[in-house]
């Protein structure tokens, strides 16, 4: 089955799913960096400034994964949003982990796992939204 996608729809979902992933992984890194008061809330700027930095590491995953996505949603039908979800927490693991084997890290904490699995889900259901993957009765 070969159903026809937008390259153009897909770049932009690949760019807001960057865009989602950058601030979730900001927002999840203020509030982990604040354990000891977790209710101050990070001010615009910092959000932004942080969003912005983190947009260095999403924006290169994302353009990875997008295209093998773009394939498989090709060949074989809208894929539902909650798989979307799923194979955006992978891809976000395997992205965060392989950026941190590049900087010859020798361990990696629990909640490195937490942030690339987070911006991975939202950038997964933001794709999976953008690219209509609830219209479909496929699995």
């Amino acid at each position: 089955m070969n159903t026809p996608i937008s390259f153009l729809r897909l770049v932009a979902a690949m760019f807001f799913a960057a865009v989602v992933a950058a601030f979730t992984l900001a927002l999840a890194l203020h509030f982990m960096a604040q354990a000891a008061q977790p209710l101050v809330a990070p001010t615009v700027a910092q959000l932004l400034g942080m969003s912005l930095l983190s947009m260095f590491f999403t924006v290169p995953v994302a353009a990875v994964f997008a295209l093998p996505l773009g394939w498989v949603w090709q060949r074989f039908g809208p894929i539902r949003v909650w798989w979307c979800a799923l194979l955006g927490v992978v891809s976000g693991l395997v992205g965060g982990y392989s950026l941190l084997l590049l900087t010859f890290m020798p361990t990696v904490r629990w909640e490195s796992a937490i942030w690339f699995g987070l911006g991975g889900a939202a950038a997964g259901l933001v794709v999976g939204s953008i690219m209509g993957g609830g219209r479909s009765g496929r699995a």
